[in-house]
């Protein structure tokens, strides 16, 4: 550097006693440990209960973490489904729904992320316009309640979080109301 040119610390002058503060840091918020999240929904029947009751596990053999807003969702969700009046038909085996009645441990499988297969799957059968999702509403084994057995697995048995099916689950559920 030349003589001539000066640092940028120069062009400030140096405090000599430093101003304490006037304020004290506010306590750190500490939040109360998160009690772990059993599978037990009062909408499963028992033998469905019996098969959750064991955390799921992904490939390398870690417990899955289950997500308490899956859960919620998945609640309201199957609360909605029987809350359906009667007049509301039933799927029959040529419903839309009706590829979700078996046996969901068997339909969400995957060699990948599980996400990836069904997110696609979900999108392309739930982001429709309102009426084209009232046509979906039907009661029954082959209507909403195969679709909440797929959805329950995918957040119990496959660790898929609440966050991911939430917008979906939303204007579903939006589309029962005007049913």
């Amino acid at each position: 550097m030349q003589k001539n040119q000066k640092s940028l610390f120069d062009m400030f002058p140096k405090r000599k006693n430093p101003i304490p503060p006037t304020v004290s840091a506010p306590l750190l918020i500490q939040p109360a440990p998160i009690a772990p999240v059993t599978p037990t929904n009062p909408g499963i029947n028992d033998a469905h209960q019996a098969e959750q009751v064991q955390s799921p596990h992904n490939r390398s053999g870690n417990a899955l973490p289950i997500c308490p807003l899956g859960v919620k969702l998945l609640d309201d969700f199957r609360n909605r489904i029987d809350l359906l009046s009667v007049e509301v038909r039933e799927a029959g085996d040529d419903h839309e729904l009706a590829q979700f009645s078996g046996n969901p441990s068997a339909l969400v499988v995957s060699d990948g992320d599980v996400w990836e297969t069904w997110d696609g799957i979900l999108n392309r059968l739930l982001q429709r316009t309102k009426e084209e999702l009232k046509l979906l509403v039907c009661r029954g084994e082959k209507g909403l309640k195969g679709l909440h057995r797929i959805i329950e697995c995918l957040v119990f048995e496959r660790g898929v979080g609440g966050a991911l099916i939430e917008g979906k689950l939303h204007r579903l559920c939006e589309a029962m109301e005007d049913v």
